[in-house]
């Protein structure tokens, strides 16, 4: 998956999503001293690790975060029908591909980056 174009805010990528937290007042500077490219000075961005892909079978401690952000299941850190059947709805009550595994996009909603 590459970069998908926002305008400000948040980029999804394939293994980490970028937030973009600069103010409104951020200033650019473009010289030799930035070889020639756009370097913000006046804010500053972050790239989130985003935990693993888990599905049906899976088991652990991100299992325990799934089952804890969705809410409704116990957390006991394996990946089951009930889980995979939660994380469907969850999935489609939030425009995703309603497939049961929790990967990047699915991570995302969940998180809130």
């Amino acid at each position: 998956m590459a970069k998908e174009k926002i305008q400000g805010g948040i980029g999804l990528y394939d293994t980490f999503v970028h937030v973009d937290v600069r103010g409104p007042k951020a200033r650019w500077r473009q010289d030799k001293s930035t070889g020639g490219k756009e370097v913000n000075v006046a804010g500053w961005a972050e790239a989130v690790k985003l935990p693993g892909t888990v599905k049906e079978g899976s088991r652990g401690k991100d299992v325990e975060n799934v089952q804890r952000l969705i809410g409704g299941l116990k957390d006991d850190g394996i990946f089951g029908a009930r889980t995979k059947a939660a994380v469907m709805v969850y999935q489609k009550a939030n425009d995703l591909r309603p497939d049961g595994v929790v990967g990047d996009k699915t991570w995302g909603k969940l998180l809130k980056v």
